[in-house]
């Protein structure tokens, strides 16, 4: 009975240390592979960013739907034909917005009719044609790629990893990522302000062009840009005069604030509509979109792990009524983030 027993606990015993030993060979099996992240960022900007000083001409075409439905308000064309970082012209239409933006040698000129541009909208221009407007923003801090290698042989994605605090008196740590693909070309751009993945690359000039880009918006809906026209076209081709309507500043222009500042617009119109119950305790991120005239239009969720929760809470605040924001002395819109706890404190 005794050897039976001390056969047992060996046995539990041989179990522990394989299990352990397993474990442990995992570890060593699994690694983490570091690139500086300066070189990859910069090539992947040369090979795919259209519109670089001194490039081609070219005719681009940006089709914009909502991925699984055909809501028309998620509906938008973005078209440009682009001769020179100063000679070029932009249109951009959507449901109750239509802008053309014309650079030539006297400056920038902006024609718009249409009174909010949507966040998801301008997600799809930044990723045309700006994905990552300050390099320096990810390589100053001496950044590296991050990539895992895992016993099986396989990699995750390789990519470039940030952490910073959003908020004002609630404050959460939120993420940014820079992504790749196995060709060092963009899979993902993702940050507070936007996000956007790419896909579908092919060649075009000395470029390699992704054909395929997604967004997702508000409320968890899924959008896709695909490129129906890419072209070159001569360096003579012609830029339509300037209007006489046209303006120096763009009317639509949003203009990024602290969570202070957006907390100070929103009043006591901050909190969502919290249901008699929470579903757990945590932290939820809100990057809120406020047209001219005060009124939340978007509210996009950015960092929790109850996103049903979340989304159901931003809507709660889509559509209120805030300060009008202004900056040198006209009306603006306005995006930032706001942060909140859950469940509420009680009053």
């Amino acid at each position: 009975m005794r050897n039976r027993q001390l056969y047992r606990n060996i046995g539990r015993l041989v179990c522990i240390l394989l299990i352990t030993a397993a474990g442990a060979l995992a570890q060593i099996q699994m690694r983490t592979i570091t690139m500086p992240a300066g070189k990859t960022l910069e090539n992947a900007l040369k090979k795919q960013v259209l519109g670089q000083d001194g490039a081609p001409p070219f005719h681009v075409v940006l089709e914009i739907s909502q991925a699984k439905a055909a809501d028309a308000q998620y509906t938008a064309t973005i078209e440009e034909t682009w001769l020179a970082k100063d000679r070029w012209v932009r249109t951009v239409h959507a449901q109750g917005l239509d802008q053309t933006v014309i650079a030539n040698e006297t400056g920038m000129h902006y024609v718009t009719v249409g009174d909010y541009f949507p966040l998801w909208l301008r997600s799809f221009e930044l990723g045309m044609f700006s994905p990552v407007a300050v390099v320096s923003d990810w390589t100053r801090g001496h950044e590296v790629i991050e990539q895992k290698v895992f016993p099986n042989g396989m990699k995750s994605t390789p990519c470039i990893h940030r952490e910073f605090m959003l908020g004002e008196e609630t404050k959460q740590v939120n993420f940014a990522n820079l992504c790749f693909n196995a060709d060092g070309l963009f899979d993902m751009v993702q940050g507070p302000e936007f996000a956007v993945e790419f896909s579908d690359y092919s060649k075009f000039q000395r470029l390699e062009v992704p054909h395929t880009l997604a967004v997702n918006a508000s409320g968890g809906v899924r959008l896709v840009g695909k490129i129906a026209v890419l072209e070159s076209v001569a360096k003579n081709a012609a830029i339509p005069q300037v209007p006489n309507d046209a303006v120096a500043t763009d009317p639509l222009r949003f203009v990024v604030v602290s969570a202070a500042n957006l907390e100070k617009l929103a009043g006591d119109q901050i909190a969502p509509a919290w249901p008699a119950r929470t579903p757990g305790s945590g932290q939820m991120t809100f990057w809120v979109g406020v047209d001219r005239a005060g009124k939340v239009r978007e509210v996009e969720t950015r960092n929790t792990d109850l996103s049903g929760f979340a989304d159901d809470m931003a809507k709660t605040v889509v559509g209120r009524q805030w300060r009008v924001a202004a900056s040198d002395g006209a009306p603006v819109q306005v995006e930032g983030p706001l942060v909140y706890s859950y469940p509420p404190a009680a009053k």
